[in-house]
């Protein structure tokens, strides 16, 4: 009995690490993203929601483990592979393999 509490503990504790690495990754990727300090902002990205500068649309990022999965309307447009997310930089890998790098811009 007490081995099957155990392993149902360690279970719940597994979950909760995960939820809280992702709940993690998405307050980092919220802000202003840029290519470059001195460059335009490409991105902002406020809770789950991306607004592209240069587009219109109705954005969504969905965050899984390494991967970050780009929505339009409900439709997949897109997938990255994380790289590198810290506080300040964001380093992406394309579907067809390449590698974007954004600097976040302060408030």
């Amino acid at each position: 009995m007490n081995v099957k509490r155990f392993g149902l503990i360690l279970i719940l504790l597994f979950l909760f690490n995960c939820n809280s690495l992702k709940d993690e990754k998405l307050t980092w990727l919220q802000g202003a993203w840029a290519k470059s300090k001195d460059d335009n902002v490409s991105f902002i990205i406020e809770k789950d929601r991306i607004q592209y500068l240069e587009y219109e649309g109705n954005f969504t990022i969905k965050i899984n483990d390494d991967k970050m999965t780009l929505y339009e309307d409900f439709v997949k447009l897109s997938e990255y592979h994380i790289l590198l997310l810290t506080s300040d930089s964001l380093h992406l890998q394309t579907e067809e393999g390449n590698t974007i790098k954004y600097c976040k811009i302060p408030d």
